[in-house]
């Protein structure tokens, strides 16, 4: 069962219009009530990267921690990105360095989607040649899956 929420829906305040407010409050101000609810209801968590976790180069305030909470708890979480110009080993490096605890697998990302789609047809291989406009890391993110 998928269940959307709301980051502003966890805020024990009224919602707040500026969404780096927003974000960085939600992070900080889950209440522990909330929290237990969360680890009781659910199994997987999936967060969305630039925005929701961090901005830029910088995690979003208190995001680490309630990620890493949720990994120390037992509990699946998943990053999805709709960013397709960095390759998954750099979402990694970024992780680690904001304080993250995720594996690498656990980063979704366009380029590693469509690399997967393409290699399944054809033990690796597309079986039609691809002509690629895009970025280096989507480039690479073929590459590594035999796709040509």
């Amino acid at each position: 069962m998928l269940r959307y929420i709301s980051a502003t829906r966890l805020l024990p305040c009224p919602r707040i219009r500026d969404s780096r407010s927003t974000v960085g409050r939600t992070m900080s101000s889950v209440t522990r009530a909330v929290r237990s609810s969360l680890l009781a209801l659910y199994d997987t968590f999936i967060f969305d990267a630039d925005g929701v976790l961090w901005l830029g180069g910088d995690a979003i305030p208190g995001s680490p921690e309630f990620v890493n909470g949720l990994i120390d708890a037992g509990k699946r979480v998943v990053i999805v990105t709709n960013n397709s110009t960095k390759t998954v080993d750099e979402y990694f490096e970024k992780t680690k360095t904001l304080g993250f605890k995720v594996d690498k697998e656990s980063i979704v990302s366009p380029a590693v989607v469509t690399a997967h789609r393409l290699s399944e047809n054809g033990n690796g291989r597309s079986h039609l040649p691809v002509y690629l406009l895009g970025t280096t890391g989507l480039a690479e993110s073929l590459a590594k899956k035999g796709v040509e």
